[in-house]
């Protein structure tokens, strides 16, 4: 992410477990405290199918 580069984060869920998708979505919100230093939120977790997806870009300045 220091070169400029988007991270797409990804938790995957199989079988029931999309059924408990706020556990997910906490699992994403805590990776980004420990790297909002150096990121933002460009799209925030939203669940696509048996996926839940976070894109967290580049700080500016």
């Amino acid at each position: 992410m220091r070169d400029g580069d988007k991270v797409k984060v990804t938790v995957k869920f199989r079988g029931r477990e999309a059924d408990y998708a706020h556990f997910g979505e906490d699992i994403l919100n805590r990776f980004y405290e420990k790297i909002k230093e150096v990121g933002q939120i460009e799209k925030p977790a939203k669940l696509e199918g048996k996926n839940m997806t976070m894109v967290i870009a580049p700080k500016k300045g």
